[in-house]
């Protein structure tokens, strides 16, 4: 009897554990922008998020993206972390205070699951040049059950959509990144974008 009751306090603590997970993600509108580190620092912000239809996600379904891993081509360590990175309760992420170069998505992480992408896929490719902020782009995260003959594969793919804009991430860059250095960059982008600071 003690024993059971012993695996079950581990159970619950396991779960409790996992269950916080969801929590530990900083909250979109009151996190803080890091500080530029360098003259020449750049930037990368983008969103991945189920996608926001009811044909598609018939139950409004949020997906916990857990981190991106964007790596220069000739990084020695493929499989592992990129660069460091944020990712929001929202689903936004950011990739702050990267050298200059150009960056690969090469995969993330959905809660416990790693996404692979094709290794150095062009598709998901970026530049950053001194001192910029670019927007890699809002995708869809689209996964389904490959079946075949009783054999379960988990799948995935990824597809641009149009929601969050790029105007409306560096917006709320701009409500975020009060004092961070970032701003003449942030204001640059909304103004090229159309609109006002």
């Amino acid at each position: 009897m003690i024993r059971k009751i012993s695996v079950l306090v581990v159970y619950v603590a396991v779960l409790s554990i996992f269950a916080g997970c969801g929590s530990t993600k900083p909250k979109a509108e009151s996190w803080v922008l890091p500080k530029k580190e360098k003259a020449d620092s750049a930037m990368l912000i983008g969103y991945i998020g189920y996608p926001n239809n009811k044909k598609e996600n018939p139950e409004n379904n949020k997906l916990y993206l857990s981190e991106v891993n964007f790596m220069t081509k000739d990084k020695a360590v493929y499989f592992g972390n990129g660069e460091p990175n944020i990712e929001l309760d929202n689903n936004y992420f950011v990739v702050p205070n990267l050298k200059p170069g150009k960056y690969y998505l090469v995969s993330f992480r959905t809660g416990e699951l790693f996404d692979q992408l094709p290794l150095y896929d062009e598709k998901y490719v970026i530049e950053v040049k001194p001192g910029q902020i670019k927007f890699f782009g809002s995708f869809d995260f689209l996964e389904y059950d490959s079946s075949f003959l009783g054999a379960h594969s988990y799948k995935f793919s990824i597809r641009k959509t149009e929601k969050p804009s790029e105007l409306e991430m560096f917006q709320w860059l701009n409500r975020v990144g009060a004092g961070s250095g970032w701003e003449p960059a942030i204001k640059k982008r909304i103004h090229e974008l159309g609109a006002q600071p």
